[in-house]
Order: structure tokens, then C-alpha cells, then sequence
């Protein structure tokens, strides 16, 4: 599958997202986003969206020198599901 101009949007919404959810000022969220759009620009069409994506959000991490913003997040689920695992380790499939 190739990329389509309907990507677009979703690789900035990802990219707010995972600055939102690392506690990126709004400020610094407009600097980023507009650096991004820059490499957009240029991104390979005949690429997958998923190729195209892990390109955006790398750079993302890079910028908001953040190698995990969803560590956090990541963390607090699993705990979760450890919690809630004892209660439906029983149940039928």
C-alpha cells in the first residue's frame, strides 16, 4: 500500500498526540509540527503509511528528546493487567 494525501493529517494528529501525552507546551508543539511539515514534504509516497509514520514519530522523539513518551502510560497498563489477570485467568476463551 502506498501513502495518500488523506496520511497527512493523521502523521501530524500522531505527532501532537505523543507530544501531548509528553508534556510538550503548546508553543513548542506548534515549533515541532512545523518542522515536521517540512520533512512531510518530502516523504517517499510509494512508502506504507506505517514506514512513513515510524519515520515522523522517530523525528518526533528526537525533537522532544524522548526516546519513550508512552513508557508511562505503558507502564500503568501492564500494571493493570496484572491486576485484573487473576480475575479472568479463568474464564472461557
Amino acid at each position: 500500500m502506498k501513502t495518500f494525501v488523506d496520511c497527512v493529517h493523521c502523521y501530524l494528529k500522531q505527532a501532537v498526540t505523543c507530544m501531548t501525552i509528553a508534556g510538550i507546551s503548546e508553543d513548542r508543539q506548534y515549533s515541532i509540527l512545523f518542522e515536521l511539515m517540512d520533512d512531510i514534504k518530502v516523504l517517499d509516497r510509494n512508502r506504507t503509511p506505517a514506514q512513513n509514520s515510524t519515520e515522523i514519530l522517530l523525528k518526533v522523539y528526537q525533537l522532544i528528546n524522548n526516546d519513550d513518551p508512552y513508557l508511562e502510560a505503558k507502564q500503568k497498563s501492564n500494571i493493570l493487567a496484572l491486576e485484573l489477570y487473576p480475575r479472568v485467568k479463568g474464564l472461557p476463551e
